[in-house]
C-alpha cells in the first residue's frame, strides 16, 4: 500500500452558509435563498411530510449546536439559527431546597389556619403543625409536583426539555389571598425552549393550569365532604369563600347546605380552591402566562406579531382594568389587571415562545377543540367578582332579614306569623325574644306563641344548620279597630339586642296610616302629623273634643291620602292621661263623623313623649321612694333603642351604700324597700328603664340638666297630683318660676294654690295645685328646667264648646 498522504483543505472555500446547504439539502430540496444567511425557500420530498424532514435536520444539527426553524405562509423558508442555550434556574440540590422551603412556608399558613378554625391549640403545637402538613401542605405541594412533572414527561414526549416549576409561597395568611401560594415560575425562559409546531405548543402549555385546576377542584371537594355542620369556636372574623361553577354545581348535587361550610371550610379545601385559582389564573391571556402562550399557539405568531390584534388586546386590557377598578372590589384581581395592562403595553416584557416549525397552520379541528376546552375552563372555573371576603359579623345575634315586615289582622280574628331563627353570623346564638303590640290600646290585644309562655321565648345554640321556627298568634280585640299596630319583637341576645316591628293593619276602616303621632315641631305650640287613608265611599268631617289641640289643615275629608296635622296650645303634648307600654303620652281622639251619621274614633300615642330624668355630673342618685312597694326591682340602661326590660339573669345585686356604673343593657337589682344611697354612673343621653322582670314600670329620657326629682311625678310629666315634692340634689339653691297659659287661668279656677319662690340647696319643697273642685274646665300641669330654673307650667283651658 500506498503510504498515506496528508490532505490539505482550503478553509476559505468551504463557508458556514455552504456547510449548512449541504446539511439542508439532504432532507429538504433547497429553493431560492432569501435576504437572510443560512436561510431558503423550501419544499419536503414527496415522500415526506415537511415536519418529518425538519425533525431529521435538528437532529443532526443538534450536536453542531444549531437549529433549523421554519417561517413563512406560502412558501416555507428554512432558518439554521444557533441553538438557544436555556440553562436551568437553579440545580436539581437547588431546587430541592427551595421545594422544601416553600413547604414549610405552606405548613406555616396551615398552621395558622388550624390556629382560626381552633382557638385552643397553638399554631407551633406539634398536633397542628402535623395537621397542616397532611391537610394543606400535602395537597399543594402534591398537585404541583405532579401537574410539573405531567407537562415535564409530555414535553419530554416530544423531545423537548421544559424543565420543572417553582412555586411561589408568602408564609403569611393574608384574608384576601389566604393561600400562601401566589405564584409559579418555570425552571427555564420559555423563549429558549425550542417547540417542534404550535400543535405541540399547545398541548405542553395546557396541561400545567388545567390539571392544577382540576385537581384543585377535586381537593375543594374532598375538603366540603370533611367539613363540619356545625361552626367552629372562633374569635376573629373568618374568611368566606365562593366556589367556581364547576365546584358550585358539584357541591350542590353532593352536599346540603355547603355554602354554610364555605363560612369555615376545612383546610385542605382551602387548599383546593387556592389551587384552582391559580389554574384559572394561568390560563388568562397575560403576556408571560401559559394562557398567552396558548394565544401564540392558537393565532400564530406571525399574527400575534401584528399591531393590530396587539393594539385590540391592549385596548381589550383597558377596558377590562377600568371595569375593574370602578365595580369590583376585590384587591388581588386590581393587582392582576393592571400587571396584565402594564406587561401587554411593555413590549419588552412580551415573551415570545420559540416555535420551529412556524409555517405548518393548526387543523381547524384541532383549533376548535383546545378553543373550546379554554373557553369551557374559563367560564366554569371563574371564581367570581369577590371570591373571597370576611364575614364581619361573624357573631352578631339572629338574622331578621327573612322576617315578615307587615301582617293584615281581620277584625275579630286573628293573624299569624312565623319566625325563622337563624344567626347573622356563624356563631351559635342563644337569648330570648319578647313579643308586645304597640298603638292604640294595645293591652285588650292578645298574643300567644309556641314558646312556653306567650310572650317570651328563650332559644338556645341557634346555628345556620339547626334553625328553630317559633309561631306567633295575634288575635284581634272584641271591637272593631280603625288604627294601626305594631307587632315589637325585641331580640335579646347578650351584646346584640335589636328589635323588629310587624305593622299590624286591616283597611277595612278609613283611619291613620301611621302607629304614632309624630311630632313636627315641637315648641310650646306643638305640632303633630299623621297620614290619613279615607277609604272609597267614605266621607265626612273630622272634629276634636280636646280643647288643647286645633286642626291645621280643614276638617273636610274626602276618599284619598292626606295628611293630617295638629297643632296645641301650650300644654297640648300633656293633656292626655294616658301612657301607652312605652310610656309614651296618648295624642287627642279624632272623631270622624261620616255622611252615613256614624262615627270612627281614632287615639293613637305620640312618638318621642316619654318623661325625662336630668342628670348632673354623670351621677344619678336613686330615689329613696321608688322602691317603696317593698318589690325587688332591676334598673337597666341604653343609649339608643330598643328599650326594653332584660329577660336574662340579673348581673349584680345590690342592697344598700352602693355606687355602680351603669353599663349599656346590664341590670343591676336592688333589694326590696327603700333603696339607701344608691348612686348609678350614666352617660348624659339615652334612656334607663325601671323594670318587675320583663315588665317595665318607669322609663325616662336622659338628658344632661339639673339634678331634680319629683315625687310622685317626673320632669316633662303631667302631674296628677294636687300636691307634690319637688327635690334639689344640686348644691345650690334653684330658683322656682311659674308660666300660666290659657284663656281660664284665674284665681277661681283653683281650689288651693301654693308654689315657693325657690328650693335650697339639697332641700326639698312641696307644691300644691289643687283644681277647683267640679269644675268643667281642663287643666294641665308639668314641670321643665331650663338655664337652672325650675318652671312649674300651668295651663288652664275652657272646653271646645266654650265655658
Amino acid at each position: 500500500m500506498k503510504a498515506q498522504q496528508s490532505i490539505y483543505l482550503d478553509t476559505e472555500t468551504w463557508s458556514n452558509q455552504e456547510f449548512t446547504e449541504v446539511i439542508a439539502s439532504r432532507y429538504f430540496i433547497l429553493g431560492q435563498e432569501t435576504n437572510q444567511q443560512s436561510s431558503w425557500e423550501v419544499r419536503s420530498p414527496n415522500d415526506m411530510e415537511i415536519d418529518e424532514c425538519l425533525i431529521l435536520l435538528n437532529n443532526h444539527l443538534e450536536s453542531l449546536g444549531l437549529i433549523g426553524i421554519l417561517s413563512g405562509e406560502g412558501m416555507p423558508v428554512l432558518s439554521i439559527i444557533n441553538l438557544p442555550i436555556s440553562p436551568s434556574v437553579s440545580s436539581s440540590f437547588q431546587q430541592f431546597l427551595i421545594w422544601i422551603l416553600m413547604s414549610i412556608f405552606l405548613t406555616i399558613v396551615g398552621a395558622e389556619w388550624l390556629g382560626l378554625y381552633d382557638v385552643g391549640d397553638s399554631i407551633l403545637d406539634g398536633n397542628t403543625i402535623r395537621q397542616s402538613l397532611f391537610y394543606f401542605t400535602f395537597p399543594i405541594i402534591f398537585s404541583l409536583l405532579l401537574c410539573s412533572n405531567l407537562r415535564y414527561w409530555m414535553a419530554k414526549n416530544y423531545d423537548i426539555d421544559s424543565g420543572h416549576i417553582i412555586p411561589i409561597i408568602f408564609p403569611i395568611l393574608y384574608p384576601t389571598w389566604p393561600f400562601g401560594l401566589t405564584g409559579i415560575l418555570s425552571q427555564k425562559r420559555i423563549d429558549k425552549i425550542p417547540f417542534p409546531n404550535r400543535k405541540k405548543l399547545a398541548i405542553i402549555e395546557s396541561i400545567l393550569p388545567i390539571s392544577i385546576f382540576f385537581l384543585g377542584a377535586t381537593f375543594t371537594m374532598i375538603g366540603l365532604s370533611i367539613t363540619s355542620n356545625e361552626p367552629p369556636d372562633l374569635e376573629d372574623s373568618p374568611i368566606i369563600f365562593d366556589l367556581n361553577p364547576f365546584t358550585q354545581t358539584f357541591a350542590s348535587l353532593m352536599f346540603e347546605n355547603y355554602e354554610l361550610k364555605l363560612q369555615w371550610l376545612h383546610p385542605i379545601g382551602i387548599a383546593g380552591i387556592g389551587l384552582s385559582m391559580i389554574g384559572w389564573i394561568l390560563l388568562l391571556p397575560i403576556p408571560g402566562f401559559p394562557g398567552d402562550r396558548l394565544l401564540y399557539s392558537i393565532f400564530g405568531t406571525s399574527e400575534m406579531s401584528k399591531g393590530n390584534l396587539q393594539t385590540s388586546l391592549f385596548i381589550i386590557s383597558l377596558v377590562i382594568m377600568m371595569f375593574t377598578f370602578a365595580f369590583v372590589n376585590y384587591l388581588p384581581w386590581l393587582f392582576l389587571i393592571a400587571f396584565s395592562t402594564w406587561q401587554r403595553f411593555s413590549p419588552e416584557n412580551s415573551i415570545i415562545p420559540f416555535i420551529v416549525n412556524q409555517s405548518t397552520e393548526l387543523s381547524n379541528n384541532f383549533k376548535s377543540k383546545i378553543t373550546i376546552l379554554l373557553i369551557s375552563v374559563m367560564i366554569i372555573g371563574f371564581p367570581g367578582l369577590a371570591p373571597i371576603t370576611t364575614l364581619e359579623e361573624y357573631d352578631s345575634g339572629l338574622s331578621t332579614s327573612n322576617w315578615e315586615t307587615d301582617l293584615e289582622i281581620p277584625q275579630f280574628g286573628e293573624g299569624n306569623i312565623t319566625l325563622d331563627l337563624r344567626p347573622k353570623g356563624i356563631l351559635p346564638v342563644s337569648g330570648f325574644l319578647q313579643f308586645s303590640i304597640e298603638g292604640s290600646h294595645s293591652e285588650n290585644w292578645e298574643i300567644n306563641s309556641t314558646c312556653e309562655l306567650s310572650n317570651l321565648c328563650h332559644f338556645s345554640n341557634i346555628t345556620q344548620n339547626n334553625n328553630q321556627l317559633i309561631k306567633i298568634l295575634i288575635h284581634a280585640p272584641d271591637y272593631s279597630f280603625e288604627e294601626k299596630f305594631y307587632l315589637r319583637i325585641i331580640i335579646d341576645v347578650n351584646g346584640y339586642e335589636e328589635e323588629h316591628m310587624v305593622f299590624l293593619y286591616n283597611n277595612l276602616y278609613s283611619g291613620p296610616t301611621d302607629v304614632f303621632w309624630e311630632i313636627s315641631e315641637n315648641t310650646n305650640n306643638p305640632k303633630i302629623c299623621t297620614k290619613l287613608n279615607i277609604i272609597s265611599g267614605d266621607q265626612g268631617n273630622l272634629s276634636l273634643t280636646n280643647p288643647f289641640w286645633n286642626f291645621v289643615n280643614s276638617s273636610i275629608v274626602n276618599e284619598e291620602f292626606s295628611e293630617l296635622c295638629l297643632i296645641g296650645h301650650e300644654g297640648a303634648l300633656f293633656s292626655s292621661n294616658d301612657v301607652d307600654q312605652q310610656f309614651r303620652r296618648y295624642g287627642p281622639t279624632i272623631q270622624f263623623i261620616r255622611e252615613n251619621n256614624t262615627t270612627l274614633e281614632w287615639l293613637m300615642p305620640i312618638e318621642n313623649t316619654e318623661p325625662i330624668v336630668y342628670v348632673s355630673d354623670a351621677e344619678w342618685t336613686i330615689p329613696f321612694w321608688l322602691n317603696s312597694g317593698n318589690n325587688q326591682y332591676s334598673i337597666i340602661y341604653g343609649s339608643e333603642n330598643p328599650s326594653f326590660c332584660k329577660s336574662s339573669d340579673i348581673v349584680t345585686e345590690v342592697g344598700s351604700n352602693w355606687t355602680l356604673p351603669l353599663e349599656e343593657y346590664t341590670p343591676i337589682k336592688f333589694s326590696k324597700g327603700e333603696i339607701v344611697n344608691g348612686t348609678i354612673i350614666i352617660p348624659s343621653s339615652g334612656w334607663i328603664m325601671i323594670c318587675d322582670g320583663i315588665i317595665p314600670i318607669h322609663k325616662y329620657i336622659i338628658e344632661e340638666g339639673l339634678d331634680v326629682i319629683i315625687n310622685p311625678g317626673s320632669i316633662n310629666n303631667r302631674i296628677t297630683n294636687k300636691s307634690f315634692t319637688a327635690y334639689n340634689r344640686e348644691n345650690f339653691s334653684i330658683p322656682v318660676s311659674v308660666e300660666l297659659y290659657g284663656d281660664s287661668v284665674n284665681v277661681g279656677a283653683w281650689e288651693e294654690y301654693y308654689v315657693p319662690n325657690n328650693i335650697d340647696p339639697f332641700g326639698e319643697i312641696e307644691i300644691i295645685l289643687d283644681e277647683e273642685f267640679n269644675n268643667s274646665l281642663f287643666y294641665v300641669s308639668w314641670i321643665s328646667i331650663d338655664n337652672n330654673n325650675l318652671i312649674i307650667h300651668n295651663s288652664v283651658r275652657c272646653p271646645v264648646n266654650g265655658c
